[in-house]
């Protein structure tokens, strides 16, 4: 991780092959960041983004927003993104080349958390590259990208994968764009987290801070980096019985499953240019794996599933 002084005097890292230069104004809000930028690979390229939190909340627009989650409202104005997170109390702007967040009164690292991931993908999609909430294991065959909601199992697929000897490129969110023979995925690294009931049934072991009760930081792993062709998608989810099931999907579900993953799908500026990556990732069919409910065997389970799919 970071140390909060290197995000202080501003640390320059690769995001989605774009560079950025990320920047806290006081130890405070380096440390609320530190967390989230602490995989990302170095980058010696002149940045052209610049990242910044200071303790500054800036005046939103008094219309209604354009899109509302959970805490977080967003307007769009063209090339301009606007948030406000917990009714103002902190607030950001995003453009092609800057996203600055700025406020105070809250957990910042929540804060920083939140808005960042908005604010990132809307920048990213101005530089031809669409933030998935998803993961993204691969073999020689190219990638899967693993989509889901929050809690329905994409980090331990992904843990399954790795146990197996596949190739990971994230656990949460992963970058697309096209490439010449169809679309390419590429990773954003961060530090993977499982559920905690899993770490008794692989060779992986904890590290770092506990991510909260139920859930555990794994060391022992790296990202695969840089951009792997797209082979299709695979949606996760939970059985009612120890086994896991494996269903392949028609093209049309998997588009639109690659499709649910772009977090800039409010934006039709940019859910255009999207469209036809998605139809390249759903085009062969996709498939749907559940979970078994024995996490003693939840990972053997899913690691059979995925076996069906390619060996690695």
């Amino acid at each position: 991780m970071p140390a909060p002084r290197d995000l202080r005097c501003g640390l320059t890292v690769e995001i989605g092959d774009v560079a950025m230069v990320v920047r806290a104004a006081d130890l405070e809000r380096a440390r609320a960041m530190a967390p989230v930028v602490a995989e990302l690979p170095p980058e010696r390229r002149a940045p052209l983004v610049e990242v910044e939190y200071t303790a500054t909340a800036t005046p939103v627009p008094s219309r209604p927003p354009d899109e509302i989650h959970g805490p977080l409202c967003l307007w769009r104005e063209g090339t301009v993104l606007r948030l406000s997170y917990a009714d103002g109390r902190v607030t950001a702007t995003a453009t092609a080349t800057s996203i600055r967040v700025g406020g105070d009164g809250v957990d910042l690292a929540d804060a920083w958390r939140f808005v960042f991931h908005y604010a990132l993908a809307h920048v990213l999609a101005l530089h031809g590259r669409y933030l998935l909430h998803a993961g993204a294991i691969a073999t020689d065959g190219g990638a899967l990208i693993v989509t889901g909601a929050s809690g329905s199992g994409k980090s331990t697929l992904v843990l399954a994968a790795l146990d197996a000897g596949w190739s990971a490129l994230s656990d949460d969110l992963v970058a697309v764009r096209p490439g010449e023979t169809g679309p390419e995925a590429c990773g954003i690294a961060k530090p993977f987290r499982v559920p905690s009931e899993l770490l008794a049934t692989t060779d992986r072991t904890a590290g770092g801070r506990p991510a909260s009760r139920d859930r555990s930081q794994v060391s022992g792993h790296e990202w695969k980096p840089g951009w792997v062709r797209v082979r299709s998608v695979v949606a996760v989810g939970h059985n009612d019985s120890p086994h896991a099931a494996l269903t392949p999907v028609r093209a049309t579900e998997a588009v639109e499953l690659a499709v649910a993953a772009f977090i800039g799908m409010g934006d039709p500026s940019q859910l255009r240019p999207y469209l036809p990556i998605a139809t390249g990732i759903g085009k062969h069919g996709g498939y749907r794996i559940r979970h078994g409910n024995d996490a003693s065997t939840r990972l053997l389970e899913a690691a059979g599933a995925l076996a069906a799919l390619g060996a690695p």
